[in-house]
């Protein structure tokens, strides 16, 4: 990122500090915004599974100021935490002169939502954490044409945004969040999906 566009985070961000236990987000709660760890250490968790623990740099709930959705984890500061936060209005601003940020942001929350999903399936569930990581850099994210339908093939898709159904059959629409286990499908809603070959 540009010294200019770190300036521009920095400057439409609000400092916030977290103790020790403090919970920062909570699963299932509207999004309002993400947070930017400058300080300190925390722990993600789905339901009662802690996923990861991350500290400075990392950046949380991103999928609220990207797609809208409630917060897909728990978050609880691991020890003394200071962090940027921006609202969702702030970030999406910000994102409008960068494409790169607003690029970065997705394939963020595409692996992080493709790991959460294939995690607990085979092969995934057999492979470390660090291995699941590296196959899923290997991804991307795009976003297809209202109306158009992508191969999906030998790839594994995950709907990030949007809504996706069937091509070859069933009219059934599925919303995002979800894993896309289908040979081909038609995407509307202004879908991004994260797609890496199998």
């Amino acid at each position: 990122m540009s010294e200019a566009l770190i300036s521009k985070i920095v400057a439409a961000s609000e400092r916030k500090s977290y103790n020790s236990g403090d919970m920062v987000m909570k699963q299932g709660d509207s999004g309002d915004g993400m947070i930017v760890i400058t300080r300190g250490s925390v722990k993600v968790s789905i339901g009662d599974v802690v996923v990861d623990i991350m500290g400075r740099g990392a950046v949380i709930g991103e999928m609220a100021v990207l797609a809208g959705i409630p917060r897909t984890a728990n978050v609880v500061a691991d020890s003394a935490v200071s962090a940027l936060w921006l609202t969702t209005e702030s970030m999406r601003a910000i994102m409008t002169d960068s494409p790169e940020l607003t690029g970065s942001l997705w394939k963020t929350a595409g692996m992080r939502f493709a790991e959460n999903v294939l995690g607990a399936k085979s092969p995934y569930n057999g492979w470390s954490q660090m291995q699941l990581r590296r196959w899923l850099n290997e991804g991307e994210v795009s976003a297809p044409v209202d109306g158009t339908s992508v191969n999906l093939y030998g790839k594994v898709a995950i709907l990030l945004s949007g809504k996706a159904t069937s091509s070859t059959g069933g009219s059934e629409s599925i919303s995002a969040p979800a894993h896309l286990d289908l040979a081909e499908a038609t995407f509307t809603s202004s879908a991004k999906i994260y797609m890496r070959d199998a």
